[in-house]
Order: C-alpha cells, then sequence, then structure tokens
C-alpha cells in the first residue's frame, strides 16, 4: 500500500497542511534494506503502480547486529509523556524507557499478533544501568488552547540524551523499534517522535 499512501501525500500537498498553508510536494521515496543500505525506491515523475520496498521482518529490527556502543537519542517533536494523569516536565532516560517499551510491545501485538518480550522487568532492570552521560531534554511549550473563555499552553520534552554503557545492547532493538513508532499522548500524530544516531566518542 506505499503507493496508496504516496497518493494521500501527494493530494495533502496541494491543498496544504492547514488553511491553505504548509503545502510540498513529494519528492521521492527511500527504504532501508537488511543490510543498512538506503534505496531510492520511487522519484517525481514515475508511476506509483509498482513499487516493490525491501521487507524487514520485527527480528530484523530487535536484533540487528553492531549496535553502537553510544548513541545520541533525540526528540525531533515534542512528547507530552503523563504519569498519574499530569506531564512530565523533567525526563531522564529511566523515566522515558518504560513509555517505549510499553509503546512497541503494545503496538506489535496488536497490530501483528506477536509477543516479543518476555520479561520486561529484565529490560527495564538493563534500562536503569545504562549511563546518561549527557541529558539535554528540556519542556517546550508548542501550542495554546483557546476556548471558554480560558488558553492552556500544550508541549512536551525536546532535546536529546547520550546514552552509554554496556546495558545498552541488551535495549537498543526496542528503542530502535520505537523510534518508528513515535512515543507519548498523540504519537500518532507525530508528537513524539525521536531518532537514533550513533554517538562520537568523548
Amino acid at each position: 500500500m506505499v503507493g496508496d499512501f504516496a497518493r494521500v501525500l501527494q493530494a495533502l500537498g496541494k491543498i496544504g497542511l492547514h488553511c491553505g498553508r504548509g503545502t510540498f510536494e513529494l519528492a521521492a521515496i527511500e527504504a532501508e534494506d537488511a543490510s543498512g543500505n538506503r534505496l531510492t525506491i520511487w522519484q517525481e515523475g514515475e508511476g506509483l503502480q509498482l513499487l516493490t520496498p525491501p521487507i524487514n521482518e520485527v527480528g530484523w529490527w530487535l536484533n540487528r547486529d553492531g549496535e553502537p556502543a553510544a548513541v545520541m537519542l533525540e526528540f525531533l517533536t515534542p512528547a507530552r509523556l503523563l504519569s498519574q494523569g499530569r506531564p512530565l516536565f523533567k525526563l531522564d532516560f529511566r523515566r522515558l524507557f518504560p513509555f517505549i517499551l510499553r509503546r512497541v510491545t503494545s503496538m506489535l501485538y496488536a497490530h501483528c499478533g506477536l509477543e516479543v518480550v518476555d520479561d520486561p522487568g529484565r529490560l527495564l532492570a538493563a534500562a536503569d544501568r545504562v549511563h546518561e552521560v549527557q541529558n539535554v531534554l528540556y519542556w517546550q511549550d508548542w501550542r495554546t488552547l483557546e476556548g471558554g473563555g480560558m488558553t492552556q499552553d500544550l508541549g512536551g520534552i525536546i532535546g536529546s540524551v547520550r546514552l552509554e554503557g554496556e546495558t545498552l545492547q541488551s535495549v537498543f532493538g526496542i528503542l530502535r523499534v520505537g523510534s518508528l513508532m513515535n512515543v507519548g499522548k498523540g504519537a500518532a500524530f507525530g508528537a513524539g517522535c525521536f531518532r537514533l544516531r550513533e554517538a562520537q566518542p568523548c
């Protein structure tokens, strides 16, 4: 259904993201194969009928070899994480990981019927021992709701955190899959989008 999704994006690009603003054009579609190579499977001007992206199974994302010794986890859009109904204004990896783990396991079970984690306690304990070398995560207001004569600021966590340590390898597969799904309130609409990149040695 990649072609159908691309057509939806093309139509949205013509009308814009909001009130005629934010128009865009779909220039290309890329995919990544099991060797980590990025492939262009479509470019503007070509037909969308027979797109054949490489298929990587969940196990490939969870158990790939060669995980980096240190990574930067960077939020590209604000993550609104709630604890007991209240947003978390400060965040470290120890508090972040359970949200990612819950998102990954629930999505894989709901949509694929997969139970990929036998012992969540083991992964939570491993996450507790990951070294958080640098934390530049901070709260950012990004929208104001108005109504009933009142206003309310909405925001989320943005920024980056550097992670190192032996137990990072144990949780890295979950982080990798989580980076495909976003995390927190509004994740389905693009909130809580994060990426992982290998960090350079200090």
